[in-house]
């Protein structure tokens, strides 16, 4: 059976005052049957993808890519993620 996820793209755009601003489209949303979900992220610049994950701290090879749809710890973690490394809000 095939494991169909939520996705989350998240990019960033640089403006032509030089401000960062952050889109988050979500491909899945409206599909209650995804109880899974990726995050990826698109490098406007350089027409690049990327999946966002988490890095085990007890363990750093252990990279997780796949997250509960609806975790808060990682929205927040993406929040935070946003803001101090990709300088901009969502």
């Amino acid at each position: 059976m095939v494991s169909r996820k939520l996705i989350r793209l998240v990019s960033r755009t640089k403006t032509a005052e030089g401000k960062y601003v952050i889109n988050i489209l979500t491909y899945g949303e409206d599909i209650e049957s995804f109880k899974e979900c990726v995050h990826i992220l698109y490098d406007e610049e350089n027409k690049h993808y990327d999946p966002l994950y988490l890095i085990n701290k007890e363990n750093s090879e252990e990279e997780l890519t796949i997250f509960q749809r609806d975790d808060e710890t990682v929205s927040c973690l993406l929040s935070k993620f946003i803001e101090e490394e990709m300088h901009g809000k969502k």
